[in-house]
C-alpha cells in the first residue's frame, strides 16, 4: 500500500517532497563527514555521483511505498536542511523514524521539530500503534531528541552496523500510540 504524499507544515519548517530537492542540493549538506557520521546510511565520501545514486535509491523505496520522506526545509529563506523518514511495516503497523540535517543548522531544534510533526502524522493520520529510531551511541544529540519526544530506550546493540571499517553501537528507542497520547496531552 502506498500513502499520497503530504505536506506537513510546523511553526518554522515545511517538509516538502523529497523528490523534488536535486541531488547537488543534497550533495551539500551529506558531503560533510560529521553529518554522514550521525547517520546509519549516509555516504561519505560523497561525490555528485553518489549523492544521485543516493537520492534514486530513496525515491525508489518512495514509489514501492516502503518509506516515506521529506525535505525538510526552513520558511524563512526557503533552504533546504536536511530530510526526515518513516520507514513503513504496515504488517506491524509500525515504521521507523530517521531524521538529520545539515551542520550548520545543528543545534536549533530543526530535527526534533521536524520528527515531531511526522510522529503525529505516524498516530494520528497513517493509524500506526509504534514508532521506533536507532541512534548511534556517539550521537548523543539524536538520543536526546527521541527521549524528549516521548520515546522509551530500549535496547543497546553492540557493534550492531559497520560504518567505514568500523563496527558501532546503536541504541533502539521506540514510542506506542498510548505512550504517544500521554506524553501529548496537556
Amino acid at each position: 500500500m502506498t500513502y499520497p504524499f503530504k505536506e506537513l507544515i510546523t511553526d518554522r519548517l515545511i517538509l516538502a517532497e523529497f523528490g523534488k530537492t536535486s541531488a547537488e542540493t543534497w550533495l551539500g549538506l551529506i558531503k560533510d563527514k560529521e553529518v554522514a557520521l550521525t547517520t546509519l546510511s549516509l555516504p561519505h565520501p560523497c561525490t555528485c555521483k553518489d549523492a544521485k545514486l543516493w537520492k534514486a535509491t530513496q525515491i525508489d523505496a518512495i514509489k514501492s511505498g516502503s518509506i516515506l520522506r521529506w525535505s525538510i526545509i526552513k520558511k524563512e529563506g526557503h533552504a533546504v536542511m536536511g530530510c526526515v523518514k518513516l520507514s513503513l511495516n504496515l504488517r506491524f503497523n509500525s515504521a521507523e523514524i530517521g531524521y538529520w540535517v545539515g551542520k550548520k543548522y545543528w543545534g536549533n531544534g530543526y530535527a526534533g521539530e521536524a520528527a515531531i510533526k511526522v510522529l503525529n502524522y505516524g498516530f494520528s493520520e497513517l493509524k500506526l500503534n509504534r514508532i521506533e529510531a536507532y541512534a548511534i551511541v556517539v550521537n548523543k544529540a539524536s538520543s536526546k531528541i527521541l527521549l524528549k519526544l516521548g520515546m522509551q530506550k530500549e535496547g543497546f546493540h553492540r557493534q550492531l552496523i559497520k560504518r567505514w571499517d568500523n563496527y558501532i553501537d546503536v541504541e533502539s528507542f521506540a514510542i506506542l500510540l498510548s505512550d504517544w497520547k500521554n506524553h501529548n496531552t496537556p
